[in-house]
């Protein structure tokens, strides 16, 4: 019993940190988004592609969340 609560507790540790790590990509790409938005047209292309970035990472975490619960 004891040995599959620390695995789970485990497992709950480093998909915290697996989050950790995404939700710093995702502020790093809104960043870049910032940044391309002010350069106006001719970076719309990339605007899309942040955002893109972001949903996908934002989908990463909502399916790590679900696989611990």
């Amino acid at each position: 019993m004891k040995n599959n609560t620390l695995q789970q507790m485990k497992l709950r540790n480093e998909a915290n940190k697996s989050v950790k790590v995404i939700e710093k990509r995702i502020r790093y790409l809104q960043r870049e988004l910032v940044r391309a938005s002010f350069k106006g047209e001719q970076k719309e292309g990339l605007c899309r592609k942040l955002l893109r970035l972001i949903k996908q990472e934002r989908l990463k975490i909502q399916q790590m969340q679900q696989g611990v619960h």
